[in-house]
């Protein structure tokens, strides 16, 4: 009787492990299939996450945007017209892939992404850009914009007047990545009207908070690096290897005020601080020669 009862208890037993293994495996079968459904459309595979691929998938995602939205790129989109982040729009523009930094490649003449009053753009793991050889500026905030870049890469930009990589009238807050090879030109058309060129990195107009990244490699007439005609507060980062006629790392003209709490600062190259320097030498060369010219002329006259 008791080997009767301890059978139909493993049995029972036996058949309840049975039922849960079966229920796992049910629920796994209904997850992959969810997931393998969902990654059929580039679209939808999160609610506040959205994949593209072309121009149009971008400025949909972007107008379509209600909540803060993730968009991410799944390869280099060129665009014709500027990607506009409007009022109320808030923006997480970033690539598929932790370790390939996918290009959103500009149109010619203007400025690859513009952020209006009250939106928003954070920005990781993108090479903001153009062309080789066309001309038009990286980032452009407009007064009360938000932009934030924590990795990723604005660079080979060209720009008129001022902000190769970055023109900020609004609020700009740089914690990671790198704004490098922009460069600034002057143009009869310019903001400023006239022949000089300012911030081949950054110009600055409105807040620049700046506590991380690097600035190297922009060239401008006045400040390859930074530009500053509004409030920038600089604790940490590193701002190196920038050209310019004058200041070739940061300019801070009258009106602005420059907050510097940490960071590094160096290695740039002011073209005038050189020619004035190569002069120094030259005519610190010419007197010695002269002097010692007239001095082994009296020798020989006494003689």
């Amino acid at each position: 009787m008791d080997a009767n009862v301890k059978t139909k208890h493993k049995l029972r037993i036996s058949r309840r492990t049975a039922l849960l293994v079966f229920l796992f495996f049910v629920v796994l079968a209904s997850s992959l299939f969810y997931v393998f459904m969902m990654s059929g459309d580039s679209s939808s595979s999160l609610e506040g996450v959205v994949h593209v691929r072309s121009e149009s998938e971008l400025v949909s995602a972007v107008d379509e945007a209600v909540d803060s939205t993730v968009i991410i790129l799944d390869n280099d989109v060129t665009l014709t017209g500027s990607l506009v982040i409007s009022a109320n729009k808030n923006i997480t523009l970033t690539s598929n892939r932790a370790t390939v930094f996918y290009k959103l490649i500009g149109a010619k003449h203007e400025s690859t992404i513009i952020v209006e009053n009250k939106g928003v753009l954070r920005l990781g793991r993108i090479v903001v850009t153009h062309a080789y050889d066309d001309r038009g500026g990286g980032v452009d905030i407009s007064p009360g914009g938000t932009f934030v870049m924590f990795d990723g890469a604005i660079s080979g930009n060209k720009a008129y007047f001022g902000g190769g990589g970055v023109y900020n009238r609004g609020t700009f807050i740089l914690s990671g990545g790198k704004i490098s090879g922009n460069d600034v030109y002057a143009h009869p058309s310019s903001r400023s009207g006239g022949t000089a060129s300012y911030g081949g990195g950054v110009y600055n107009m409105g807040v620049f908070r700046m506590s991380g990244g690097i600035i190297s490699g922009n060239t401008a007439y006045c400040a390859g690096g930074v530009s500053n005609d509004g409030t920038f507060t600089m604790s940490g980062g590193v701002i190196y290897n920038n050209k310019a006629i004058v200041d070739g790392g940061v300019y801070n003209a009258a009106k602005g005020t420059f907050n510097w709490r940490g960071g590094l600062v160096f290695s740039n190259s002011d073209v005038i601080v050189l020619i004035c320097a190569i002069s120094l030498i030259c005519i610190i060369g010419f007197l010695f020669l002269y002097f010692k010219q007239r001095e082994n002329n009296r020798k020989s006259l006494v003689c």
